[in-house]
């Protein structure tokens, strides 16, 4: 046996965890994940740019973190538009990440690099794997479909499996996002959240719980809208910036996992975009839900749609409606609600420490 293998299977693998900076969505749901590899006792370090960085750092002090390249990305309401002009800023960005990830495994020889939607992060001869929550994005245009689809399909393949945050069944949170070729390889993984159900007296009183999120300017913009139109409502909003210290007695502009699962239980209704990580977040309470999507994001529009048709969430047109309209068609809906599988997110993990313990 040699000392590599005897190092595996003493001391755990070695494995370096990249979640991309796109608000905290990604960060947050890689959570679980690294909660679950410590748990198992493997030797996990971190490596991530901007307030997704701040986050993790502040989450845990203990392991090591490295820095990648920070991606600037500018996209307004013409969100696929904007993004494929940037693509060369994209290509630029992703070659800078491959680069600082050369840096890093010179220094740690890892056994395992997990890339949350990061496609520089993949090191030759260490196993990696990829996370993606739309793997099949819906695109707003039919010609250049094909293309993108097929150059996502080879990013794949260069990775030695998919890892797709959701359920592997028919009423799965991704629908049609997730649907690929069968010889794309893939694991579920579940939904990977870090909230969990308290037992606790249920007594902050408000009725409407705001929660912001994704990337600038849209989280502002989102932020400033829900402050003026929720002013007058029993609200609470949670601004969703950890590098902010901005508060009041009805806005906080971040909390922790467990105090925001607390406001969650304690609140009747959820106001949210229809990011995919702010709905593994809100699947487990069953509360009454309202999307705001992002202008432009199809994901999103997508998400809301196939909630709204389930009747498990409203859409708010925030320029157009009140908040008297959509609290009338409140009791209309039924409360959102998805139930987890826990043991997918630890048969994943559970299968590649197989396959790496076994290719050494």
């Amino acid at each position: 046996m040699d000392d590599r293998l005897e190092n595996l299977k003493n001391n755990g693998l070695k494995i370096l965890v990249c979640p991309l900076n796109w608000g905290l969505g990604h960060a947050t749901r890689c959570m679980p994940i690294i909660d679950t590899l410590l748990i198992r006792g493997h030797q996990v370090h971190l490596a991530c740019d901007g307030k997704a960085a701040k986050l993790l750092i502040e989450e845990y002090p203990n392991l090591k973190f490295h820095y990648l390249a920070d991606l600037d990305i500018q996209y307004n309401k013409f969100f696929f538009l904007k993004l494929m002009i940037q693509v060369p800023l994209i290509i630029h960005w992703a070659k800078k990440d491959h680069e600082k990830l050369k840096i890093i495994v010179k220094e740690t020889n890892y056994d395992l690099i997990i890339s949350d939607s990061r496609p520089g992060i993949i090191a030759k001869n260490i196993t990696s794997v990829f996370i993606i929550n739309q793997p099949r994005p819906i695109l707003p245009w039919y010609f250049g479909r094909y293309g993108i689809r097929n150059a996502l399909i080879k990013l794949f393949h260069r990775y030695h499996e998919l890892w797709i945050p959701d359920l592997n069944q028919n009423d799965n949170l991704s629908g049609e996002l997730i649907q690929l070729p069968k010889d794309v390889r893939r694991k579920y993984l579940g939904l990977l959240s870090r909230m969990q159900i308290n037992d606790f007296q249920k007594n902050t009183g408000y009725k409407i719980l705001a929660i912001v999120s994704g990337p600038e300017p849209s989280r502002t913009e989102f932020q400033n809208k829900l402050i003026a139109r929720l002013e007058d409502e029993n609200a609470f909003i949670v601004g969703g910036n950890p590098t902010s210290t901005f508060n009041d007695t009805k806005f906080i502009s971040f909390l922790p996992p467990d105090a925001l699962s607390k406001l969650i239980q304690s609140s009747e209704v959820m106001v949210s975009r229809g990011g995919y990580s702010s709905l593994m977040d809100l699947a487990p309470f069953g509360k009454k839900l309202v999307l705001v999507p992002t202008p432009g994001q199809t994901e999103q529009a997508y998400l809301a749609k196939r909630l709204v048709d389930r009747n498990q969430a409203l859409v708010w047109n925030m320029d157009k409606e009140s908040w008297s309209v959509i609290n009338k068609r409140l009791e209309s809906i039924e409360p959102f609600y998805l139930a987890n599988d826990p043991s997918l997110l630890q048969n994943a993990i559970m299968e590649i420490e197989d396959y790496i313990r076994e290719k050494h």
